[in-house]
Formats: structure tokens, C-alpha cells, sequence
């Protein structure tokens, strides 16, 4: 490959990351704003945190599974869009608060996304191999959740490790791309790049959620403070008033 054409692969292949991360950033915020009436706002009835969690559901799975399909028919943005849709898919997964049936769901969409890329040229060991890494990284994330989803470090190092496993472990032809020792790093090394560019979001949510904990529960005893159960009291009077 000549100059040119180098010069040709690296435009635009920066070109479709810069589309990547805005999109990328769009959807975090949106899904986090989400996220804290879900789980946050306590304020909120319990049926309608139940419908909120619902909906990050069907959002991350259908935006996930959009995106996948749209990589199929888009000819040389496919990298992006499936590269995408893999960061929702496994955004969604890095969810601390979420239980074990909205686990597996979400957990399910990605087994089912990952195993239509390699439907078309079906080759069962490298399947195989891929599957079980993924299967284990599952495992693990369910396993150690809670130290998992605070530290920005550990997810990407996680979500990077399923990205590896995802481009590393396709067959020759995939959902539309031709794979090549080449497309698997540009592909690895944008999505690294997609989630490293969260992390400031990720930063200043933990530091939020830090500091609305700090304001709501003591320090030494870990339970709510007398500031807390006051605006519980007001907040339970007002709906038995009404």
C-alpha cells in the first residue's frame, strides 16, 4: 500500500471515529439521564422506575441491534457502525445496579449479535473459542459488578477485552466486511478509543453519585442521615395528604 492509500485508510478511518464519538457521547448521557429516574429518584412511583428500566432495556438492545444491521448494508462505514453498536451493547452490560434478569437479557442480545457475525461463513472453532471467552467475561462482570462499575479503568479494561474477543474471533467474511489482520486493529483500536473517550463522563457520574451519597448517608454507620429521613418524612406526608 502506497502513501496515498495509507493516508486515504487514516482520514477515513479518523473521520468515521470523530461520527463515533459524538454519537457515542449523545447516547451515554442520555441513557445515564435515564439511569438516575430509574434508579435514582426515589421520588418517582416504583411502577414508573419499573417502566424506566424497561425502556434502557429496549434502548440499548434496539439501538444496539440497529446499528449491527446497518453495518451490514453500508459497505465501508461498516467498521463504525458495527463497532457502535458493539459499545452500546456492552455499555449496557457494565451496569451495577441492574439484577440478574436484566442481565441476562442484555447479556443474550450481545450472545445473539455476536453469533449473526458468524453465521455467514460458519467456522465452529473459532465460534466456539470466541463464545466461551465471552461467556467467561460474563461471568466475571456479574461476578465482581460492584467493583467493576465504579472504576473507569476496569471497564474499559473489560470492554476492551470483549472487543478483542469480538474482531479477533471473526471469520475471514463478516456482516458485510472482508477481515483482514489490518481492519481487526483499526476496528480494536476504535473502539478502545470510543471508550477512552468516555471517560470523563464516567468520571463525573461516579463523582456525582459520590457526592449525593456523602449528602444522604453518615459516613461511620453507612445509613441515612437525619437530613435524609427529614425529606423521606415531608416527601410521605405530602402523598398522604393527596
Amino acid at each position: 500500500m502506497d502513501g496515498q492509500n495509507i493516508l486515504v485508510v487514516a482520514m477515513s478511518w479518523a473521520a468515521q471515529l470523530t461520527v463515533a464519538i459524538f454519537f457515542i457521547a449523545g447516547f451515554v448521557s442520555f441513557y445515564t439521564e435515564i439511569w438516575n429516574q430509574a434508579f435514582r429518584n426515589t421520588q418517582r412511583p416504583r411502577s414508573e422506575r419499573i417502566v424506566l428500566r424497561a425502556i434502557l432495556i429496549l434502548l440499548s438492545i434496539g439501538l444496539g441491534s440497529v446499528l449491527h444491521f446497518a453495518g451490514y448494508i453500508s459497505g465501508n462505514n461498516a467498521m463504525m457502525y458495527h463497532n457502535i453498536g458493539l459499545f452500546i451493547l456492552v455499555f449496557a452490560l457494565l451496569d451495577e445496579e441492574i439484577n440478574l434478569g436484566e442481565y441476562l437479557i442484555r447479556g443474550g442480545a450481545l450472545i445473539v449479535v455476536w453469533a449473526m457475525h458468524h453465521m455467514s461463513h460458519f467456522m465452529p472453532q473459532r465460534f466456539t473459542i470466541s463464545m466461551l471467552i465471552l461467556l467467561l467475561l460474563m461471568v466475571v462482570i456479574w461476578a465482581y459488578r460492584r467493583v467493576i462499575e465504579p472504576r473507569f479503568i476496569l471497564r474499559l479494561l473489560f470492554a476492551s477485552l470483549i472487543a478483542l474477543d469480538f474482531w479477533l474471533t471473526l471469520p475471514n467474511h463478516s456482516a458485510g466486511m472482508t477481515m483482514s489482520p489490518s481492519i481487526e486493529v483499526e476496528a480494536v483500536l476504535m473502539f478502545f478509543v470510543m471508550k477512552l473517550s468516555t471517560g470523563r463522563q464516567q468520571n463525573l457520574w461516579a463523582h456525582n453519585e459520590q457526592v449525593a451519597h456523602l449528602a444522604n448517608y453518615d459516613e461511620l454507620t453507612n445509613t441515612k442521615n437525619f437530613t435524609a429521613y427529614l425529606r423521606l418524612l415531608v416527601l410521605h406526608t405530602l402523598v398522604n395528604n393527596h
